[in-house]
């Protein structure tokens, strides 16, 4: 058991559902360069109860800022309104990812990177990208500035449960969209796309910071093991290290646990 082998599990089948980049429909950050006014909407229990239920914040735009005229300053007024006012995760308070629209150059996204965005999307028009498909599994960081949509829409009429159906069964981060409110009116799901990732197994839900999060570990990982003998069995006590050498290659990684497979070369396991 000494040799045992131990490797990241990536599940087959994860889904991003997209519903808290912080825009008009979540808080009163507008998309007109026009006067607007701050609803607090961030500081209420409503906030805490999207964050308790797993949900993240990100960015969207700032009023009176250009994502192309200056993405340092819209990533980084965006990024001081979210951490003054609300955690970004319940793993972490930095938001690491945001929208950015098409046609910024790979030196603007790596601008925005600069500012603590790791995860830019989605559709972003670059050739470097992430989750186009079933098969596009991110190698680098600058993958992640260009993460794909799939599986379509939950908004209802729009989204479709084969659409989605089909992305879940091709594998892969499903990627779905959502914008939960514009202004005052509320945009419904749709009921039987909720339904069936319900149901559906082999699924875990997450979000954009978690999924890049949890893709750092198999860039740099370590851990410890060891194994006992008692009342004629072997024990093996096994432990993911959170080492500085790994940290600081990912900074903005946020302590996500993480799931490893264990090859015992056919040893019986009995708990």
């Amino acid at each position: 058991m000494n040799g045992a082998h131990t490797s990241p599990v990536h599940r087959t089948l994860t889904l991003s559902v997209l519903a808290c980049l912080v825009c008009v429909a979540w808080s009163p950050v507008a998309l007109a360069d026009t006067a607007w006014k701050e609803d607090g909407w961030l500081t209420t229990t409503l906030a805490q109860d999207r964050l308790d239920l797993g949900d993240e914040f990100g960015c969207h735009s700032i009023p009176g800022l250009s994502w192309q005229a200056d993405p340092g300053a819209v990533a980084l007024e965006c990024r001081t309104y979210i951490e003054e006012r609300v955690r970004a995760s319940s793993w972490d308070s930095r938001p690491i990812s945001t929208y950015t629209p098409d046609g910024l150059t790979m030196a603007q996204h790596t601008t925005v990177a600069g500012q603590g965005f790791v995860v830019h999307g989605d559709q972003t028009g670059l050739s470097t990208t992430a989750w186009h498909n079933a098969t596009d599994e991110p190698i680098d960081k600058w993958d992640w500035y260009n993460l794909g949509r799939r599986g379509g829409s939950m908004e209802q009429i729009i989204g479709s449960v084969e659409e989605v159906q089909t992305a879940v069964e091709q594998g892969g981060l499903v990627n779905l969209y959502w914008i939960g409110r514009v202004n005052d009116a509320t945009i419904r799901h749709d009921r039987d796309i909720t339904a069936y990732l319900s149901q559906v197994e082999d699924v875990w839900f997450t979000t954009w910071g978690e999924a890049w999060s949890y893709w750092t570990v198999s860039k740099c990982h370590e851990f410890s093991h060891s194994v006992r003998t008692e009342a004629n069995q072997s024990i093996l006590t096994f432990e993911s290290l959170v080492t500085q050498e790994c940290t600081s290659m990912n900074p903005e990684a946020w302590n996500v646990p993480v799931t490893w497979t264990l090859d015992f070369n056919g040893t019986d396991v009995v708990s």
